[in-house]
């Protein structure tokens, strides 16, 4: 099946052990699941122990509901997997605001009829460059956004180098 081996490289990307650095905004995170994640699939509050305790079952199961099956629609699976991995980097808005964008549809983070028919008539690998492009940037933007604030306690710039890596996978294809 396509979508457990786009969760194994997601699960092998994230790790599988738990993380709770300065650095990493998301907060006690397993799996590459954060407590907010967490919390928003069980809809209940969950604490660092339940990040903890998560186990890859869930995990996995956590990826294809939240993250693979809104992408259920976009055919070319290249496209497919790295918005995907764009979800669960940087949420399903900011996902789905960079296939709007490779795609000429509404930069509004929803996933409505306009972006599926956009996206079902751009040609895939136009889409995929410009959404992989539009990725990029967004790094640019946070490292340039975090360097700006004053009395920092976490540096963005600390995870470039894991960012540049992992991007790397989607460029090299």
């Amino acid at each position: 099946m396509r979508v457990d081996s786009i969760i194994d490289d997601i699960i092998r990307r994230e790790g599988k052990t738990f993380t709770d650095r300065p650095s990493d905004r998301g907060g006690p995170t397993k799996f590459g699941i954060t407590q907010a994640t967490l919390e928003g699939y069980r809809k209940r509050p969950c604490s660092r122990q339940d990040v903890v305790d998560l186990t890859e079952t869930e995990a996995r199961k956590i990826y294809e509901d939240i993250y693979c099956r809104p992408f259920d629609f976009v055919r070319d699976f290249d496209l497919r997997v790295l918005l995907i991995d764009s979800a669960v980097q940087h949420g399903m808005e900011n996902a789905v605001r960079f296939l709007q964008a490779a795609v000429g549809a509404k930069p509004d983070g929803i996933l409505g009829p306009e972006t599926r028919k956009k996206t079902e008539t751009t040609i895939p690998e136009y889409a995929y460059r410009r959404a992989l492009a539009e990725r990029v940037m967004f790094y640019g933007k946070i490292i340039t956004n975090d360097a700006k604030r004053r009395n920092r306690t976490e540096d963005q710039a600390l995870n470039a180098a894991g960012w540049m890596n992992r991007i790397s996978e989607f460029i090299a294809g």
